[in-house]
């Protein structure tokens, strides 16, 4: 088993920390543009899940939908924000790890 020294550990800690910002940078960035409207299914198809697990994450608070019903829409902006840095398994408390 390897050990990796302390200047090794800062190292990639440090190349984790630019990753992150530069997503961060991304987020804000896509804050300042106009809304991306979408319906559930195209949602749901850019997050690769189904219309039930959007409409989930919608009753729950995760994501915000804006419009009147038949017609609701998510700006796909601030579903990408929801989703920064996150999976399932972190937003819900390992629910989706099958532990």
């Amino acid at each position: 088993m390897t050990r990796w020294s302390e200047a090794d550990q800062l190292s990639f800690r440090i190349q984790e920390l630019e990753s992150r910002v530069k997503q961060l940078e991304k987020v804000v960035s896509s804050a300042t543009r106009e809304p991306r409207w979408a319906d559930v299914y195209q949602v749901a198809e850019h997050l690769r899940a189904s219309t039930r697990l959007v409409r989930d994450l919608t009753k729950s608070g995760v994501l915000t939908r804006y419009g009147r019903p038949r017609l609701y829409r998510w700006d796909l902006n601030e579903v990408d924000a929801a989703f920064l840095g996150h999976t399932l398994d972190t937003m819900f408390g390992g629910r989706f790890s099958g532990t």
